[in-house]
């Protein structure tokens, strides 16, 4: 996403915006900000290149513009970044629900592909004794985590054992911070 850099006296155009509520005074202060909603993306490790978030940042910059009282102390840009980030983290939970809703909603006829390559379709592979939500589970977890590494797989199966990040960092020769950045990166790219 290319937006210009545009040199804007961002106290002057925040104060214009603030007496006048004029519709040139906030394209001014939004055009003065894309850097600091940016800034928000960056933190969160939301790519720079995804619009539609870029998007959540210029609405949450318009809510802190409706909402910001110089007379509280705080300086724009710091009310501005918390009211952006929030709206960044309830967007992407709500992109998360969906996409758990998503995920389980199927069709039992839907073809699953064996490790031999065959493909069969999930209804013939419930026997008699097998619960449904088994199945329904197996497509799940294979829907959330095939895009995993196994190295990946293998961090995230012993944190879900309840292992501790240094117990895992200990068994995979690693450093603790590098499993945390590890988590941290998988857990992003599955809510992203």
């Amino acid at each position: 996403m290319n937006l210009p850099n545009i040199k804007i006296d961002r106290e002057l155009m925040l104060n214009m915006w603030l007496e006048t509520r004029s519709d040139y005074a906030k394209e001014q202060v939004i055009l003065g900000n894309i850097g600091l909603i940016k800034f928000v993306m960056k933190k969160l490790n939301i790519g720079l290149n995804d619009e539609d978030m870029f998007s959540v940042g210029v609405i949450g910059l318009l809510e802190a513009m409706d909402g910001f009282d110089p007379d509280r102390g705080y300086q724009f840009s710091t009310y501005a970044a918390n009211i952006i980030a929030y709206k960044f983290l309830k967007a992407r939970k709500k992109l998360y629900r969906q996409k758990q809703e998503m995920a389980i909603s199927f069709s039992l006829d839907e073809k699953h592909i064996l490790d031999n390559g065959d493909e069969v379709s999930y209804a013939d592979m419930i026997p008699d004794k097998t619960c449904v939500e088994e199945v329904l589970m197996k497509v799940y977890y294979e829907q959330e985590f095939g895009s995993l590494t196994d190295y990946e797989k293998t961090i995230l199966k012993l944190r879900l054992e309840g292992k501790s990040q240094l117990d895992i960092a200990m068994i995979m020769g690693v450093s603790q911070s590098y499993i945390s950045r590890i988590i941290k990166k998988v857990k992003n790219r599955m809510i992203a």
